[in-house]
């Protein structure tokens, strides 16, 4: 029992030891790390995404119903440019706040 009681309190004595409050290196190189700021990336306002593959854009008004299964080629073509138009327009005016 008195082994025990020595022993506890070495293991306390030994725990409160490895929280003993930093040296002033050490506060200072946590208060450069705290001190610099990340930075943000720059603004891609003013640029739309790139439109990949009109096809599939195509094929997801169809499926969508905005245009008939029946339509040109020209026509669809249209829808698809009206649709990317829009998209920028949308975009930009997000970019804009």
């Amino acid at each position: 029992m008195k082994y025990n009681l020595i022993g506890l309190a070495i293991s306390i004595l030994w725990l409160a030891g490895c929280q003993a409050s930093s040296t002033g290196s050490e506060t200072k190189e946590l208060a450069e790390i705290k001190s610099v700021t990340v930075k943000k990336p720059p603004s891609r306002c003013g640029m739309s995404p790139p439109v990949l593959n009109r096809d599939k854009i195509t094929a997801m008004l169809i499926k969508s119903g905005k245009i008939a299964v029946t339509a040109t080629p020209q026509e669809q073509s249209q829808q698809v440019q009206q649709f990317i138009n829009n998209k920028r327009k949308a975009f930009s005016k997000k970019c804009r706040g």
